[in-house]
């Protein structure tokens, strides 16, 4: 053929007798381009739907500011070019997103060079010794500037983690260890950590509780038991309500 044609439906190849590659369902064109000979196919990635918020996993995520060129090990993973990495940590936090490394400079990833595609986007981790396995996503909206707008990353929790006192969670997974790892017993304190004037506590009671023998409850009333639940005042243990 010497020029374009449009086809409608399926089109059928030979090449001269030497076979034509079939496609998969999920794959794509691959080769040749604008050249002679039977056309090959590739498996379809996430990378060929460039606006789609899941993408594809990366490699590794940064756990600290970093110099976004030249092949690096991140977070226990030595990388090699051609790797994905999300890069969430830094000082200036618009550089971050998600870039192919390089033995040169690193340039953001085809499927996240555009706020429209970076935009509320979700990435996975593939390995690394703090980030493997995690999730994260971002804030941006696609009315934020690429390079201008922070772009912060925060990982998807889901119910097995543990958030540590040190990122403001208690680092448990029951509330009687939660009040150990914070440090509170029964009742909560009001006041500086040198007066503590307040002491306050709920007015009904919806669970078993054991006042243990050595140990002592105040209580300010009045205190509703709800119906099927009791507390037990073991011997060597007092309950006062005031």
């Amino acid at each position: 053929l010497a020029n374009n044609i449009t086809v409608s439906g399926l089109l059928n190849i030979a090449a001269g007798g030497t076979g034509v590659s079939t496609a998969a369902a999920a794959s794509v064109f691959a080769a040749p381009t604008l050249l002679a000979g039977a056309p090959t196919f590739r498996a379809l990635t996430l990378e060929d739907i460039p606006d789609a918020w899941v993408k594809r996993s990366t490699r590794a995520a940064t756990t600290a500011n970093i110099t976004l060129s030249a092949v690096q090990t991140i977070d226990g993973i030595i990388l090699v070019v051609g790797d994905r990495v999300l890069v969430k940590d830094q000082g200036a936090p618009a550089t971050n997103g998600i870039y192919v490394v390089a033995a040169a400079a690193w340039t953001r990833a085809l499927d996240a060079n555009t706020i429209s595609k970076i935009a509320g986007a979700h990435v996975n981790i593939d390995s690394g010794t703090i980030n493997g396995g995690l999730s994260f996503d971002n804030d941006l909206k696609t009315t934020d500037t690429l390079d201008t707008t922070a772009i912060t990353w925060a990982r998807i929790i889901d119910t097995s983690y543990t958030i540590p006192v040190t990122q403001g969670g208690t680092g448990a997974t029951t509330a009687a260890a939660a009040k150990t790892a914070l440090g509170v017993t029964e009742g909560q304190f009001f006041g500086t950590a040198a007066i503590k004037a307040i002491a306050y506590n709920s007015n009904s009671i919806a669970e078993n509780v054991t006042i243990t023998t050595g140990n002592n409850g105040l209580s300010a009333g009045p205190i509703t038991i709800t119906n099927g639940f009791a507390v037990t005042v073991a011997d060597g243990a007092t309950w006062v309500i005031v």
